[in-house]
């Protein structure tokens, strides 16, 4: 069986498809661990602007590949709200961020976690890794 019929004989899997397509699909619950890498983020301006307008909940968006046992290079869009920002290094482009991370109701996907996440972020090649993740 092709990769691509094995991956659609799941039902999770169809459900996602048709939860994209239908806009009704089952919810999948995701977990975002320690060592989930970031494939694009924000700018650095967008950072920056996400902190100091952390009042207006301003949001920025974060590119994920998490791992789930029916995914495999499956890309998560989820969108996250600044609340610090700390130099990681001397070098002004690497940082640790703590953020918290929103549902993403638009692709089917609920947060199991929904506490401050921290993740090391570079804003040149905007890509980055969770660090960990707290529950509330």
């Amino acid at each position: 069986m092709s990769r691509w019929a094995n991956l659609l004989a799941n039902s999770d899997t169809l459900a996602l498809f048709q939860g994209c397509i239908e806009g009704s699909g089952r919810m999948i619950t995701l977990d975002i661990k320690s060592g989930t890498p970031i494939i694009k983020g924000p700018s650095r301006e967008e950072l920056f602007d996400g902190l100091r307008l952390y009042d207006e909940r301003r949001l920025v968006t974060f590119e994920l590949v998490p791992s789930h046992p029916n995914f495999h290079n499956w890309r998560v869009w989820l969108r996250a709200q600044v609340a610090g920002i700390e130099a990681e290094d001397g070098s002004g482009h690497s940082w640790l961020l703590g953020v918290y991370f929103q549902d993403a109701p638009q692709q089917n996907i609920e947060l199991r976690a929904s506490g401050r996440t921290k993740l090391y972020y570079n804003d040149r090649t905007r890509k980055g890794q969770i660090i960990e993740t707290q529950v509330s």
